[in-house]
Order: C-alpha cells, then structure tokens, then sequence
C-alpha cells in the first residue's frame, strides 16, 4: 500500500525510480492528497469491496465493483473532515468554462481509461473558471497541480481557456496568494520551450531548477521533451553535472548506442544496476543531444 501511495502522490523515492514507476500514466494523479488521506481512502475502499489485498505479498487488486467508481458512476470515499480557517469570499466561477473544461477532462480520462478526478479534481476546474489562468504560471498556481500534473495537461487546457476568454473578453485574476506582476510571461510552447531558451542562453539546470523551484530533474525532463518536440538542445555543459568518471559515463552512452534511448529500464538493466536512474535521465539527454 505505501508503494502504491507514493506513486499516486508523485514521490521520487528509490523504489519508485527503479521499477520505472515515475513513467506510469498514474504517476501523480493524487498529489495533493497527504500520505495519511490516501492511507484514510485506501481502509475505506477494502472496506467497501472495491479493492482486496494480497495477504501474502501485500499487494492491492481492483474488484469488479471498483469499475462502476472508475467509470463515474459511483463515488465511494470520504476524507475526514478537517478545521479549515475562514477563506477570504472567491469570485464566482464562470458555469459555461467550467462545463468546457469537465467535457476536456472526460476526453482525456477516456483516453487513458481513467476516472475523470484523475486527471483533475472538480476544485481545480473550478479554479481554472474562475481565475482564467493564461500562462503555464499561472496553471501551476491552480490547487491539484504539481510538476508532473502542469507537465502533462497544462497545453491540453491553456488554448481551451485563452479561446474562451478572448471570445467572452475575459482577463486573468490573480489567485489571491499570487500577483500577475510575479507570474513570468511564458511562450506559447509551454513551460519545455521557456526552460529551453533559459538553458541555451546559457543558464544552468542548477540556476533553472531554483528558478522555478522544482527538481533538478524536472528540468532534465523539460529539455528532453524540448528535444523530442525537435528542439535543438546546447548541452555542452551537461556532463559536468554528472557523478560519474569519464570512463563510466562513456559505458552508459555506449549502453544507449547499443539500446536505444525510449525506454530507461533496459539500459539499467544492462549496466548492472549500478547506474542511478537519475544519472541516466542526464545522460540520455547528453547523448540525444550529439545528434
């Protein structure tokens, strides 16, 4: 159960990494729910039938009745009702956006054969209604949307919301805790392009990664996509982050010469183990970048 919980709040622990689990669809689905919530919904659902446990190797297995939830047709599962402080009075959501944006969510969920709330939960909607958030800083401000959430949809619900507002003439509002005047311009490619240009002009992923607050590997992964999308990636510099010795680094580069670079878990493999998952995202995106 704590392993399952960990991939569905997006952690970056060991276990997690080495399996691959980081690369699953459902990788940070719930991350904004605590440990304690999921471990609180987890006891509801063996309760109510929806999932069993594996007494012998401990894992966790979807009923038949677990399908109904998975389709929308049923909601099972409450959390615990918590002491809140007074909120200061949110503006009213616009009923049309949010209807547009439940319709975007089911066809993303369809497409992937998850429930809607897995993609986004019904705050974060209402959010994206009533602030008109215009620009991937302004998403990630947004509840529910971590690193991989604003990665992953922030370019599937952007043009829906800037189509809406420039036929309705509508301006983004500032969340309150936020200012528009903080919140960087983006261009229209996303956060992958932005991080891209900072790095070609000759910033670090260490400077990039403070900038925007996230993980050294969430940069890596920006500009691996930037090069997947036929972006061309100045990364001269890379190798100096890596921990390992020339001679080693070349073994791993040899590895995906002979393995490919889709898939991180055969090269692993291949090297014994013996090379973090994190050292072979930076190299793989060292040797994409040789051409």
């Amino acid at each position: 159960t704590s392993h399952v919980i960990d991939v569905l709040r997006g952690s970056q622990a060991q276990k997690v990494l080495k399996f691959g689990h980081d690369q699953l669809s459902t990788y940070n689905i719930g991350g904004e729910f605590s440990k304690k919530e999921w471990q609180h919904l987890a006891r509801q659902f063996i309760q109510q039938e929806l999932l069993v446990q594996d007494m012998e190797h401990g894992s966790l297995h979807l009923t038949p009745k677990a399908y109904a939830v998975f389709k929308g047709e049923q909601v099972m599962g409450t959390l615990p009702e918590q002491p809140r402080p007074l909120a200061t009075p949110v503006q009213p959501h616009d009923a049309a956006l949010f209807a547009l944006l439940r319709a975007r969510r089911k066809e993303l969920a369809d497409a992937v054969n998850l429930p809607p709330y897995a993609i986004f939960s019904d705050k974060t909607l209402v959010e994206m209604a009533t602030y008109f958030p215009q620009s991937t800083a302004a998403f990630a401000n947004l509840y529910g949307v971590g690193a991989a959430k604003l990665d992953k949809y922030a370019d599937l619900f952007l043009p829906l919301m800037r189509t809406y507002c420039t036929e309705h003439g509508l301006a983004e509002r500032a969340k309150p805790g936020t200012a528009l005047s903080q919140q960087r311009p983006v261009s229209s490619g996303g956060r992958m392009v932005e991080v891209a240009e900072l790095f070609n002009n000759g910033r670090s992923i260490p400077d990039i990664a403070d900038l925007y607050n996230v993980k050294q590997s969430t940069i890596i992964n920006h500009l691996w996509n930037a090069i997947q999308a036929g972006h061309t990636i100045q990364a001269d510099s890379l190798r100096d982050l890596s921990q390992l010795s020339p001679s080693e680094q070349q073994h791993v580069l040899d590895a995906f010469a002979e393995l490919g670079t889709d898939r991180l878990r055969p090269v692993y493999d291949a090297l014994g183990e013996q090379v973090s998952y994190d050292e072979l995202h930076l190299l793989r995106l060292y040797f994409a970048t040789r051409g």
